[in-house]
């Protein structure tokens, strides 16, 4: 709401701005939604409130409408009871032609509510897009993911302006393909895709609730659609990750994988407005997921591909590990380091990041027994490794060894 203030350069925040919010997030059709955004722009037009300077505060009409809004959560009547009240707090009023808003009655009394309890509620809404995205810009590598993301975003921003403008839309769908190997970094985007979508009004909550074919998929007759519906009444208004989505084909060879991908299918047409749903996997296999059913290629027509991490990034995500635990890279450890990663196979079941952790750990327990050898540690012992502290390998699989494929 702050941001819609200062989107219009009004302070303190007026009843219209708790409306702006209240419009986008609740599930109105396009034509209603153009339509309540149409009154309010006659009304701001026709009417005069105190301009911005930067720091924007609450307004008492503004606290009363939040209250109204929070105790009628997912009401479309609501926004009548609004608008009356931000009729009566412009300093002059206009005529609207919404057929519901002709039926509006007196604003009911305000709901008390403390300043602290109001002030939780809007932190917790108030992570903003930059923020997100600063966030996305902190991950090392992935830099055509956070490209492809960030195309996304200007697509959802330019759909809402032309709503608010009348104008038809080309809408990119909010459920996701991430491809890839594993330890790429796909559950962390999910994350903060999810977090994004609630920053520009597009989910209410933003939570992550995350699934595998376990959660999905009963063992017996009449279990799977259960689940499956239980899984997504978890992540409504926010998103749903399933990892190795591919593992749901299992389906076609006797299980129940068929089942639980129909009752998702229909399960995100019933919730299209209050979920997004993001699946991940392997490349190939999530291709060959996605061309099995209609459904979901009409579903999930945008993917991401994750690449496997550099030798470099993967040497940037051990030194970020290292230092959260107050250890430093001693000299010749990085030159050591990015060499272990050109000669040994990461990816696939490796696991990209996920290697860096067990190769964190080895380190680690190396450091370890380097430093309780001569019986005195020292402090400089267990604050930094060195060479001699880097393996020849983790009993991995040798560099291009094919994997065995789904």
């Amino acid at each position: 709401m702050l941001q819609e203030a200062k989107r219009r350069n009004r302070n303190p925040a007026q009843v219209i701005d708790v409306l702006y919010v209240a419009i986008k997030q609740l599930e109105l059709s396009g034509d209603a939604k153009t339509t309540w955004n149409e009154n309010l722009a006659t009304l701001e037009q026709n009417s005069t409130w105190a301009r911005g300077d930067g720091n924007v505060s609450v307004g008492d009409e503004a606290n009363e409408a939040i209250s109204i809004l929070l105790e009628k959560e997912g009401d479309e009547k609501v926004l009548d009871e609004l608008l009356a009240l931000a009729q009566n707090s412009a300093d002059s009023s206009a005529p609207t032609s919404s057929p519901s808003a002709r039926q509006a009655t007196d604003p009911k009394p305000k709901v008390e509510k403390s300043e602290p309890e109001l002030e939780k509620v809007l932190e917790e809404a108030s992570k903003t897009l930059e923020a997100c995205l600063a966030e996305l810009d902190s991950l090392v590598g992935l830099a055509e993911v956070k490209n492809q993301i960030k195309l996304l975003i200007a697509t959802h921003q330019v759909n809402e302006e032309r709503i608010k403008a009348g104008l038809k839309t080309v809408t990119p769908g909010n459920n996701l393909v991430f491809s890839g190997e594993p330890g790429t970094g796909k559950t962390t985007v999910a994350r903060i895709v999810s977090e994004i979508y609630r920053s520009i009004g597009l989910l209410e909550k933003g939570h992550l609730i995350e699934a595998g074919k376990s959660d999905l998929v009963g063992e017996y007759v009449g279990q799977t659609a259960p689940k499956v519906k239980d899984i997504v009444k978890k992540a409504l208004n926010g998103t749903l990750f399933i990892d190795e989505a591919y593992s749901l084909n299992e389906g076609r060879l006797g299980g129940y994988g068929e089942e639980a991908v129909a009752t998702l299918l229909q399960e995100m047409e019933n919730n299209r407005k209050k979920l997004a749903v993001i699946v991940a996997g392997y490349s190939e296999e999530m291709d060959l997921f996605i061309k099995s059913n209609p459904g979901l290629r009409s579903r999930f027509n945008t993917v991401i591909d994750f690449p496997s991490y550099s030798p470099e990034d993967l040497t940037e995500i051990f030194r970020r590990m290292a230092d959260s635990h107050d250890i430093k890279l001693g000299k010749g450890v990085e030159e050591k380091l990015i060499q272990h990663f050109k000669s040994v196979d990461t990816s696939g079941a490796a696991g990209n990041g996920r290697y860096v952790r067990k190769l964190f750990e080895r380190m680690n327990n190396n450091l370890s027994q380097r430093a309780v050898a001569d019986g005195v540690i020292e402090l400089k012992e267990i604050t930094a490794f060195v060479p001699e502290d880097v393996p020849d390998n983790l009993d991995s699989q040798p560099k291009n060894k094919q994997r065995i494929g789904f």
